[in-house]
């Protein structure tokens, strides 16, 4: 026993070692999106800082710093949760100066109760210095330390109790009693209940943040327990519930029942629970499996010796049974944590550029040695029911030990890759006079099924009727093939919505046979409005979501890319619409001009108008007065290989039709902005026609027309 101990203290102790050592931070895993655009530089100063992260905010233990670059703070005038959504927080700030500004977050989850912090910058009339090369936070060893706690006494209680009611009580009744190894198990449960109701306090205690290396300034709002804390006690109030129960006089099956209740309330503070329902039932029949197996693995581990010291004839049965129940539980756990895996839209390719996808690695690794350990046991049991030996059932126990380990620290690190829980959702001005918004509402924007909905509604944000609901696929340019002249385009992809329980427009369908740029054309009859027709331009997949590395350069398409900033440099005015749509729901339409060699004018479909002229600029707010500034550096246009400087991984698309005029499709990248482009170039001028743009919290859609133009642009 004193070999085993210590074996899986060594095991505990290296993969401690692991999951809490710091990783090179590849992207802030919980912060979705910001705007302005972590990294961007914008022309007018924000009123607000919108930050979206993957999970709903707890707004008591949420802080937000704002930084110029003499270091001094920037005081915002509010802080808050919504709206949209609770995953969005809004900082409104006034009097924003031209400049360089650092944001430092701090959050707590709602879901799982998680703590974690990060820094962006942004630019006012500045374009700011690329990112430090930061570390990421990382769960500190107190907190995976005790996550391991959690799981293992809760491991013991479950399993225990298990295989006391399917392996041991069945085989006693048939062959006889061993009121020693009764006491034995009696006592087990005694200890593993204290130390549940001990974690359990720990786990109320540490949902402050006292085990936390994520510490704002200021503290954290102590008079507030949250979600994880008030879970925390409701487990603690659970434990001598069980232990009534498992008594001699209680129900055995009730105290399982209890047990498996205790189980729920961790999956409702893992990171399931943003999923809803569906997703913590995957994710407690998986824990529920992995105790039963793990917990009946240790309970057998620590009770045999008393067994085959009192009645050696019955550790046979006693295995052969325990040994149904352990591989059913893992069939189980293998099922549920391949859905639950799932469910979080983890991407298999790309599980080593996390420290949760190495952990993941690792854990399956030690399930693989689990699975052999075990196999050993069932198969000697097999050969000889009447004997158990130890060593192959105290390996079991050791990578047990570890596959809890690394379930603990998946517990607290953010799953990387796309999230499910994060629709995309789309829209664009609709009807005769674009009163109306179409909204096209995506669950996950990748390769495979995807479950959409199409919603229309008025100015007061009522939705409407609809009839005659379509979507078509057409494949705009591909990544991992060939377009253009020398390549096939995926054939065009319908689908048709059906009508849900409360009369929304509902379609699932896989609309994307591979990664790059598809167009989704929404077609859709709306009550006392007409038809209403709208074409969607998406990058699969969407890199907001997952990890999406650029292709490959195509030399034609940097050959056709430089010829057209060449042409577009030559302009000396043009016409831009613009639709920014922020990926919740929310959209922003704007018109400008811009005039060669210092002049633009800039005005949304809400009101606010810019003007510039040279080093003078005008900003108005709806109605109120023009506000004129000194910009730093006057206005030049045009500036188009400023605005795409550094862009790579040129690719041709398939030629096509806009507006009836023949364009050539081209995308490419631009790293300095994490911007995605796709652009339909007039086949004969050259002219950029329009352009789709996905970068961090941004999908812009812009058309260009009214080439050199007359217009005049004057200062207000």
């Amino acid at each position: 026993m004193v070999r085993l101990i210590t074996a899986i203290l060594t095991v505990l102790g290296t993969l401690l070692g692991f999951v809490a050592a710091p990783a090179v931070a590849h992207a802030h895993a919980d912060l979705q999106q910001t705007e302005p655009a972590a990294g961007s530089a914008v022309t007018a100063p924000p009123t607000a800082l919108r930050l979206r992260f993957t999970e709903p905010l707890d707004q008591s233990a949420t802080r937000v710093e704002i930084v110029d670059e003499r270091g001094t703070r920037v005081e915002p005038t509010t802080v808050s949760v919504g709206p949209p959504s609770d995953r969005v927080l809004t900082v409104e700030v006034n009097d924003l100066a031209e400049g360089v500004y650092t944001v430092r977050w701090w959050s707590l989850s709602q879901v799982d109760g998680h703590r974690w912090q990060g820094t962006y910058r942004f630019g006012v009339g500045r374009t700011p210095p690329p990112p430090d090369d930061a570390q990421a936070p990382v769960p500190t060893a107190a907190e995976v330390a005790l996550q391991w706690l959690a799981l293992a006494t809760t491991s013991l209680v479950l399993g225990g109790l298990a295989f006391r009611v399917w392996a041991i009580e069945p085989v006693l009744a048939r062959l006889g009693d061993a009121p020693r190894t009764r006491q034995r198990l009696d006592r087990l449960l005694l200890v593993s209940l204290v130390l549940l109701g001990i974690v359990s306090v720990a786990e109320a205690a540490g949902s402050y943040g006292i085990f936390s290396g994520v510490q704002p300034p200021g503290g954290y709002n102590l008079s507030v327990l949250g979600k994880t804390g008030a879970l925390a006690l409701l487990r603690l109030f659970l434990v001598p519930m069980i232990g009534y129960l498992a008594a001699p006089s209680g129900s055995m099956v009730m105290s399982l029942a209890f047990a498996a209740l205790l189980v729920l309330t961790r999956s409702q503070a893992g990171h399931a629970a943003a999923g809803g329902l569906g997703p913590v039932l995957v994710d407690a029949t998986h824990q529920l499996a992995g105790c039963a197996w793990l917990g009946g693995a240790a309970t057998f581990a620590l009770v045999l010796p008393s067994l085959l010291r009192e009645r050696t004839g019955l550790a046979g049965p006693v295995g052969v049974r325990f040994g149904q129940l352990a591989l059913a539980a893992a069939g189980v756990a293998v099922i549920s944590g391949v859905v639950s895996s799932w469910s979080l839209g983890l991407d298999p390719t790309r599980l080593t550029d996390s420290r949760y996808g190495q952990s993941l690695l690792v854990k399956l690794g030690l399930v693989l040695l689990l699975f052999g350990a075990a196999f050993v046991v069932w198969r000697r049991r097999t050969v000889r029911p009447q004997q158990v030996h130890r060593w192959p059932l105290g390996a079991e126990l050791v990578f047990g030990a570890g596959v809890l380990l690394t379930a603990g620290a998946l517990a607290l690190l953010p799953p990387p890759g796309e999230s499910s829980v994060l629709p995309l959702d789309m829209a664009q001005p609709a009807g005769r006079d674009g009163a109306l918004r179409l909204h096209l509402i995506l669950d996950r924007v990748r390769v495979g099924q995807v479950r959409a909905e199409v919603r229309v509604v008025d100015a007061t944000g009522r939705a409407l009727g609809q009839t005659a609901v379509s979507v078509t696929a057409t494949e705009l340019a591909p990544f991992d093939g060939e377009a253009g002249p020398a390549g096939s385009a995926a054939p065009p992809f319908d689908a048709f919505a059906e009508e849900g329980p409360a009369g929304q427009q509902l379609v699932t369908f896989a609309p994307f046979s591979r990664p790059g740029w598809w167009r989704l054309a929404v077609s859709t009859t709306v009550h006392l409005q007409g038809r209403v027709d709208l074409p969607f331009d998406l990058l699969v997949p969407d890199p907001n979501r997952t990890g999406l590395d650029p292709p490959a350069a195509d030399p034609g398409a940097a050959s056709l890319f430089a010829a057209t900033v060449a042409r577009m440099e030559q302009l000396q005015s043009v016409r831009q619409r613009d639709a920014l749509a922020d990926g919740l729901g929310g959209v922003v339409l704007s018109t400008a001009h811009f005039a060669a060699p210092d002049r633009y004018e800039f005005l949304t479909a809400e009101g606010d108008a810019s003007v510039a002229v040279g080093q003078t600029q005008a900003f108005r707010h709806l109605d109120e007065p023009w506000r004129v500034v000194r910009r730093t550096s006057p206005f030049r246009y045009p500036g188009y290989r400023d605005t795409y400087d550094g862009a790579s991984a040129q690719r041709l698309g398939h030629d096509t039709l806009l507006d009836g005029v023949p364009v050539r499709v081209l995308t490419f990248y631009v790293l300095r902005d994490r911007a995605w482009y796709c652009w339909w170039v007039d086949a004969d001028t050259g002219l950029l026609r329009r352009e789709a743009m996905v970068a961090s919290s941004h999908y812009r859609s812009i058309s260009y027309d009214e080439f050199d133009a007359p217009v005049t642009i004057a200062l207000p």
